[in-house]
């Protein structure tokens, strides 16, 4: 899409999707890196990258071209240390330039594409690669410099305890730790005898850690999607991120709107950390062995499917809530929340490009689809809505691990 803006014209990068500003209609990447990295993926075939990136990603730095094997000199001693002569030889180390699940499928396939590989996993939420390969078979000192003309960095794990845990983690315990320390506030206002003039220090405190909240953990939601949106990508999050917006709005609307009566912000944060907490289990069942089928649906039905299931979510949640909204009334506010938080598709999107049999994502789908329905039907408060949507998909990843290791 251009858009003139006096002399210049806004476009989006072919590569990472970002918008910027051109001089002329010929430009289509925002920096030279994108420009020789789209090339790059183009000429070894592997377009699909595109069909799985789900958002803008960031510009690839250009310094990442002019480097020297010898920077990987570190891996060379690692590869020694674990190599075995007996079975496969595994090591995990950081990467740095993942922005999305198309990343991850990239740099998978291009260390699958090596003699000598089994094996290789990226997470996203810890970002770090986990390979896997015949002793003495595969050099990664060349795969990393490879993956480093991609704009990907890797560089050794750190084996600080804090360094160990992953954004991720950070975010849903810190949530927690403000979902803490509002409950006391909450509870001590009622079950004490406050001093008035203490009431508004106490409800200050309260909104101060559901803001912080909203700043720590649901960024993890809202920047992702608002970068897809800008790159005109719908994201697996979308719905949940809409859900979460719409509960943060009624809730602060509540809490100044009922002179601080009646309203309990430690939920704001009870909600991001539970979204949280059940990302997190995803990620982790997400990130174990999962064997790519080749007769699995094709990873770009499972994108435009995904895309479609959302749009007919929205829509039908409109027609439902215009339809429903005389014996409903203002609880239809709460039930659309609802119906929003259960449509966690992240299992779905994340096993797509595992090629997963075409029934278990069928199946994927009528689950969200019912959490969906039992949310907009009012049979489930927002709370218990995102709490049944991670047991449901901790169930259906499971199935679908037990699935690939029977080689169904």
């Amino acid at each position: 899409m251009l858009m003139a803006t006096g002399r210049s014209i806004k476009q989006n990068c072919k590569h990472c999707g970002l918008s910027f500003l051109s001089a002329s209609n010929d430009s289509n990447f925002c920096c030279q890196g994108c420009a020789q990295v789209y090339e790059l993926i183009h000429s070894k075939g592997l377009e699909t990258f595109y069909d799985i990136q789900n958002g803008a990603g960031k510009p690839v730095t250009i310094d990442n071209f002019g480097t020297h094997q010898s920077d990987f000199a570190w891996v060379d001693a690692l590869q020694d240390e674990n190599q075995s002569n007996k079975s496969p030889s595994e090591l995990r180390v950081q990467l740095s330039g993942l922005t999305c699940l198309g990343c991850g499928w990239l740099v998978e396939h291009l260390f699958m594409r090596r003699s000598g590989a089994v094996r290789a996993k990226v997470s996203l939420e810890e970002n770090s690669l986990w390979v896997c390969w015949k002793p003495n078979a595969l050099n990664l000192s060349d795969f990393l410099e490879e993956l480093r003309t991609f704009g990907y960095l890797a560089y050794p794990i750190s084996k600080s305890v804090t360094a160990r845990w992953s954004a991720l983690t950070w975010q849903w315990v810190l949530c927690m730790l403000f979902t803490f320390n509002g409950v006391l506030l909450f509870f001590a206002q009622i079950a004490t005898s406050v001093d008035i003039k203490y009431l508004g220090l106490f409800h200050l405190l309260d909104l101060c850690f559901s803001l912080i909240s909203i700043f720590v953990g649901g960024s993890y939601f809202f920047v992702p999607v608002w970068r897809s949106l800008q790159a005109r990508v719908m994201h697996h999050d979308f719905l949940i991120t809409l859900g979460l917006l719409l509960y943060i709005v009624t809730q602060l609307f509540s809490f100044f709107a009922s002179s601080y009566e009646n309203s309990s912000l430690w939920h704001i944060s009870l909600l991001i950390s539970l979204l949280l907490f059940g990302r997190w289990w995803h990620a982790r069942i997400a990130h174990g062995e999962f064997v790519v089928s080749q007769e699995g649906i094709a990873i770009r039905r499972v994108q435009f499917l995904l895309t479609f299931f959302i749009w007919g979510v929205l829509c039908s949640l409109l027609l439902f809530g215009s339809i429903s909204y005389n014996w409903q009334g203002p609880e239809i506010i709460e039930s659309t929340t609802a119906a929003l938080l259960a449509g966690a598709l992240y299992p779905i999107a994340r096993i797509a490009q595992n090629r997963a049999p075409v029934w278990m994502v069928a199946v994927g789908f009528f689950l969200v689809s019912v959490g969906i329905c039992l949310g907009a039907t009012n049979l489930l408060t927002p709370l218990l809505s995102c709490a049944l949507a991670s047991a449901v998909g901790v169930i259906w990843l499971q199935a679908l691990k037990a699935t690939a290791r029977a080689g169904v």
